[in-house]
């Protein structure tokens, strides 16, 4: 299971919560909240400190998918040098 939350910090911002397990199943439901923020013109971060599992469907999507654009906020060590050894930029984008 996994629980998304969005919460707009300003006007022109969404921070996205996730908790739980990050797995395929749940990218389009992430995907679509990714795409209405940009439809709105606000940009999107996602805390991914409470994540459980993650997919490699999931980290593609953070690191070559829907999600690269997305500046990541407490990231999970392991998850951060997975995504960084698939082509996510380094620190100043997680």
């Amino acid at each position: 299971m996994l629980k998304i939350d969005a919460a707009s910090n300003a006007a022109d911002h969404v921070t996205i919560t996730l908790t739980g397990n990050l797995l395929a199943e749940y990218l389009p439901e992430i995907a679509q909240a990714v795409s209405a923020a940009g439809r709105s013109g606000r940009s999107v971060s996602f805390d991914l400190s409470h994540v459980g599992l993650v997919d490699r469907s999931a980290v593609h999507f953070f690191a070559r998918g829907g999600g690269r654009q997305a500046r990541i906020v407490g990231c999970p060590g392991y998850l951060r040098e997975w995504l960084k050894s698939e082509g996510r930029p380094g620190p100043e984008g997680m």
